[in-house]
């Protein structure tokens, strides 16, 4: 089993193998290097991703600092909800502090 249906079992309960495969089959593997942004401020959100190792942050920049609001790790899902799931402008930058592969 990967990581991504252990996660899919352990939070949602039991599901059986063919479910599993098919909620996977929805994820593809990309490697970002440290630095890289999966998302910036003012673009819409289409992906979500599962971090299968690495580590994300999401932030914002104001008034001339940077200000974090979450630092994801493996093993959980990264997006900004509010522009993946209701079409709007991101409001948040998501950059890997390390090489990260989603």
């Amino acid at each position: 089993m990967t990581d991504l249906e252990n996660y899919i079992g352990n939070y949602f309960g039991v599901v059986n193998q063919l479910e599993a495969k098919k909620i996977e089959s929805f994820f593809y593997l990309k490697t970002l290097k440290k630095g890289s942004y999966f998302l910036k401020i003012g673009r819409n959100s289409s992906q979500l991703a599962f971090i299968k190792s690495g580590m994300l942050r999401i932030f914002v920049e104001t008034d001339n600092k940077e200000v974090t609001q979450w630092i994801s790790t493996q093993g959980y899902f990264v997006t900004d909800l509010s522009s993946f799931l209701f079409d709007q402008i991101s409001r948040w930058n998501i950059q890997a502090l390390v090489e990260t592969e989603l």
